[in-house]
């Protein structure tokens, strides 16, 4: 024991530090800071861990399909930039599963915050709203909308701006519950999403374009190329020529083993180019092009193979199944 004492006493790292007291001082006083940290932390998750065990022996139930505990973000990445309201639904509910609720009613209040570049509404005017979970209601869940407001206009691709939601229970236990919410412009004037549920054997995407004008492609009539057309003139061109007059270019990738395009739809038969995949001898699409119009909306709907799966966007999954780009 006596040799192994002096051969630590005769070590570089012994003699460093011993030759060195200030670095020797900050070493110890920059683990103890660490140590506390590290403790602290711990203590704060034992804490909320047996603060929410206990919550649940009193079969209180406080949560929301997008806001969460640790604060969720999303990305909204197809925003249009405009200065039309943007809407969130949010839900809150005294439920911890299908068959099993809370026996008491919960008060609550939601909050939205944001930058100084929108403005953000729970109902009318105010960015709060308070609420009761009843738990005579059968459903026992209550719905509510964020209205985004931007102040200005924002056209440059990747232009953000982030909204945080907060759900605070306030009696007859408190929980918190947040998410941030980052609106992203892809191409100006576009905003894209995926409308579906559990077990629903279909999923919609719906393409916006709020723009007022396209632009001509191609020469037809008394148009030539380049020239700029209202979305009154773009309405009585006849169905050839309003696809020489765009306002984007839209092409939509997808994985055909997992999800099938609806062929009878008017988009397909005005598609500017498809690619197919093979599965199993047949060929099936699995890529899609097509030119979309001014102050124009489109709903295309895609068969899924497994309807037990939820691919909602950008609410459910951040990242969409039918991935579209616009030029």
């Amino acid at each position: 024991m006596k040799e192994k004492k002096e051969h630590v006493r005769n070590s570089s790292f012994y003699k460093f530090f011993k030759e060195h007291k200030k670095i020797r001082i900050c070493t110890i006083t920059v683990g103890a800071i660490a140590s506390t940290f590290l403790i602290v932390n711990l203590g704060r998750y034992v804490k909320d861990v047996i603060y929410n065990y206990f919550v649940m022996t009193q079969e209180f139930y406080f949560n929301s399909t997008k806001l969460k505990e640790n604060n969720a973000s999303y990305s909204i990445d197809y925003w249009n930039g405009t200065t039309d309201p943007y809407t969130i639904s949010i839900d809150v509910n005294s439920l911890d599963n299908s068959l099993k609720a809370a026996k008491k009613d919960i008060d609550y209040k939601i909050t939205c915050t944001t930058s100084s570049d929108v403005d953000c509404y729970m109902s009318g005017t105010s960015n709060t709203v308070n609420g009761t979970l009843l738990a005579t209601e059968e459903d026992h869940t209550n719905n509510h909308t964020v209205t985004i407001v931007p102040h200005r206009t924002f056209e440059n691709v990747g232009d953000k701006v982030t909204v945080t939601v907060t759900a605070e229970s306030t009696s007859p236990f408190k929980k918190t519950l947040s998410a941030n919410f980052t609106l992203i412009v892809g191409k100006y004037g576009i905003t894209y999403s995926i409308e579906d549920a559990e077990t629903q054997p279909y999923l919609t995407s719906t393409i916006t374009e709020s723009q007022s004008t396209c632009t001509v492609t191609e020469n037809f009539g008394t148009y030539r190329v380049g020239d700029t057309l209202s979305a009154g003139a773009y309405a009585g061109l006849s169905a050839a020529d309003r696809k020489k007059c765009v306002s984007a270019t839209i092409t939509l990738n997808f994985d055909a083993s997992k999800y099938r395009l609806d062929t009878t739809s008017a988009i397909y038969k005005s598609a500017t180019n498809v690619r197919t995949q093979t599965i199993d001898g047949y060929n099936y699409v699995n890529r899609i092009t097509f030119v979309i119009g001014p102050e124009s909306s489109l709903a295309i709907k895609f068969y899924k193979l497994d309807p037990s799966v939820d691919n909602s966007y950008p609410i459910v999954t951040n990242s969409p199944v039918i991935v579209m780009t616009a030029e």
